[in-house]
């Protein structure tokens, strides 16, 4: 199964679900980009901190917000 079929059987089970991809591999990382409805950001690893707050933060945020 590929992160892009998990994320959407993800989403199938919890609809509000925000879905962050990491990889190493630039094709892959593109390839998921392409699917915007199910992946909220792809990040290339080595993925660095801010990069990872950026991407993680405003889901976090939703979710204190409840």
């Amino acid at each position: 199964m590929s992160g892009i079929e998990l994320a959407a059987r993800l989403l199938a089970l919890r609809p509000t679900v925000r879905i962050v991809m990491t990889t190493g591999d630039s094709e892959r990382a593109e390839a998921a980009r392409r699917h915007p409805s199910i992946v909220d950001e792809v990040l290339l690893k080595p993925v660095r901190h801010e990069e990872l707050v950026r991407a993680v933060r405003p889901s976090a945020e939703r979710t204190l917000v409840r």
